[in-house]
């Protein structure tokens, strides 16, 4: 999943949130960090351990009914990020690496440089 995570850097959405993970995944134009996620899954040949979800909070349920969930990162994982303003889980990234003092490398779609949650393109993050 990292090495086509990782070929996807670089990748920027069209007008409208238009993005070839929204087309794959048969909702064009929406919010696609899940679906970015999920064509990673798909790709890589993981479909069957990472489920197909567009809802993030969706995909984290997901992990918690089959005993997935954890707290602690690794390399390999998806994990979810809470947003306060949202009120619920409203993004997902793919961990790539962990880092001294506790940070932990990241690619994630539908963000940005500074890590917004509603982006442009798929990035390496810190």
């Amino acid at each position: 999943m990292i090495a086509v995570a990782t070929s996807q850097v670089g990748y920027h959405e069209g007008p409208g949130n238009d993005t070839i993970y929204g087309a794959w995944y048969g909702l064009p134009g929406a919010p696609w960090c899940a679906m970015y996620q999920t064509w990673v899954a798909a790709h890589a040949g993981c479909a069957g351990f990472i489920p197909r979800f567009a809802w993030t909070p969706g995909g984290a349920q997901w992990f918690r009914d089959h005993d997935r969930f954890g707290h602690v990162p690794q390399p390999g994982a998806l994990g979810f990020l809470y947003g306060a303003a949202a009120g619920r889980i409203h993004h997902v990234f793919l961990v790539t690496a962990l880092l001294p003092a506790g940070y932990m490398a990241t690619v994630e779609g539908n963000t940005s440089l500074t890590g917004s949650a509603t982006g442009d393109g798929v990035y390496r993050l810190r």
